[in-house]
This record gives structure tokens, C-alpha cells and sequence, in this order.
């Protein structure tokens, strides 16, 4: 018996960024991206490609801050604000870039929160199959609960601190996450940058 495959799994992208758009798909596919995951991401790239040809850009000129402006304008619009995804595009970027198209310009070190936050995306896109717009509700909620955690009490923040969050929909009245979701994304990330 095969597998059922998903009955929308192309997306059409004109634009600057069109030529790119089979390498894009083959780096997701390689970071573990589902089928539908790649299809999401390859939307908001579509968008994105249409966005550069209307401001007349090639996609030699994409940066992190054209990126972030593209972010921006969508927001401001509340265009598809649960297919917007920020590392989705930076790996656009890195693909470009492989193809020598476009230059990344050196970031700073990301801090341990934005390591973590960035971890536990790909943890709940790629290992607990959400939906993007699922990620968006939870990473809005991580957001909230670790901008109130004190100075330096990520690296002891333990599973039964998390549990007892406000989920989702904030505000107490709200579904509680599983306890351990931020706290194994936290050690996934230590472990990869540290490993034994």
C-alpha cells in the first residue's frame, strides 16, 4: 500500500526568485521539512517573489532586511500570518547564497533565547508535523512566557515551570501546553551545540 501523497504539492513561483524555487524544495526536503511543510514555505516564496518584481528588485539584492520588510508588509496587511515564516526564508537566503546569486551578510550570534525559539520551530514543524500556522499560536505564547522569566533562569527552566504556562490562547483560560516541549527543544538545542 503506498503512502497518500498530498493532492496540492506543486506551487507555481514566477518572478526573480522562480529559478530557485527546485533547490529551495530539495534544502526543506533535507532539513527534514514535510511535503506540506515545503508546500507552505514555497507559498510565502511565491509571495515573496512577487513582492521583489513589484519593487523591481533581482534576487541578487534579497537581504536579511528585505526579508524582514517582506515579514513586515505582510503583518501590517495581515496577509497569511500562518504561513510566515522567518527561518523558512533565511534558508532561502542560504540557498541563494550556495548558488553564489546572493551574499549573507554575518549575523551576530543568535543569543540563547532566539537559539532556542529557532529550535523549537523546527522541532514542532519537522518532528511533531504542525501545521505553520499551529507554530505561529505556540511561538507567540513561548515568546510571552520567556520574556517573563527573570534574567538567566532559561538554562534552569524546568518541564514542570513550562506546564504550569498559559497556553496558546494566553490569558490563564487558555489549553496548557505538554509539559517538556520548550524544556527537550532547550536540550535538543544545548545537545547539538554541545555535544559529549
Amino acid at each position: 500500500m503506498t503512502r497518500p501523497t498530498s493532492r496540492v504539492s506543486r506551487v507555481l513561483v514566477g518572478g526573480p526568485l522562480a529559478p530557485f524555487t527546485d533547490s529551495y524544495r530539495q534544502e526543506l526536503r533535507a532539513r527534514g521539512y514535510t511535503t506540506r511543510s515545503c508546500v507552505n514555505e514555497l507559498r510565502q516564496v511565491a509571495r515573496l517573489s512577487l513582492w521583489l518584481e513589484r519593487g523591481g528588485m533581482r534576487a541578487d539584492e534579497l537581504t536579511r532586511e528585505q526579508i524582514e520588510e517582506f515579514l513586515g508588509w505582510q503583518r501590517a496587511a495581515n496577509r497569511y500570518r500562518s504561513q510566515m515564516s522567518r527561518p523558512g526564508l533565511l534558508c532561502l537566503l542560504e540557498v541563494l547564497s550556495s548558488k553564489g546569486v546572493a551574499t549573507v551578510q554575518p549575523s551576530t550570534p543568535p543569543s540563547a533565547t532566539d537559539a532556542l525559539l529557532a529550535c523549537f520551530e523546527r522541532y514542532l514543524l519537522c518532528e511533531r508535523g504542525l501545521a505553520p500556522g499551529t507554530v505561529v499560536g505556540y511561538f507567540g505564547h513561548v515568546q510571552r512566557f520567556l520574556a517573563e522569566l527573570p534574567e538567566g533562569e532559561l538554562a534552569g527552566l524546568s518541564s514542570a515551570q513550562e506546564s504550569g504556562a498559559d497556553g496558546p490562547g494566553g490569558g490563564g483560560g487558555g489549553a496548557r501546553p505538554r509539559g517538556g516541549r520548550l524544556v527537550d527543544a532547550q536540550r535538543r538545542a544545548t545537545a547539538s551545540r554541545y555535544p559529549k
